[in-house]
């Protein structure tokens, strides 16, 4: 018992000290509204998280009517999991319920720029706030 307390009690300070301001999640500011037309169904988009290029996939529900302004969501994919698995699986069936949904690659996985392979949190994070500031600029999502 002492023993599995030390080891979470080191856990806990490694996980306190080990956070740098460089790391820490930064949400990117984008005050413009992104005013291009999508088609019904998947669409290739890219946008930027701290200076990478991210590659995304943005599901438009079939029913989707010019002007509307619809619910969405983002589907984080698991740590090393490109957008075309789990999370456009997720996206494609959200999508089918009526909403905007955006499936992505994290840095350094499958299309998106980055170190390859980089499974580091603070950056999936990052990643994550990025395509949500990306989604709700978009003119056809509602941002409430």
């Amino acid at each position: 018992m002492v023993i599995l307390l030390s080891i979470l009690f080191g856990v806990l300070v490694l996980a306190i000290l080990g956070r740098t301001s460089i790391e820490k999640l930064k949400i990117p500011k984008n005050d413009n509204s992104i005013d291009q037309t999508f088609s019904q169904g998947v669409n290739r988009v890219e946008y930027e998280s701290q200076g990478k290029r991210i590659i995304g996939n943005l599901y438009i529900p079939d029913d989707y009517k010019d002007g509307e302004k619809r619910p969405a969501i983002v589907v984080a994919p698991p740590a090393t999991s490109l957008k075309e698995h789990a999370a456009g699986f997720y996206a494609e069936k959200f999508s089918k319920l009526g909403y905007i949904t955006l499936a992505f690659d994290t840095r350094g996985i499958g299309e998106s720029e980055g170190v390859e392979a980089d499974a580091n949190p603070y950056h999936h994070a990052n990643d994550v706030a990025s395509s949500d500031r990306f989604l709700i600029s978009l003119k056809q999502v509602d941002p409430d």
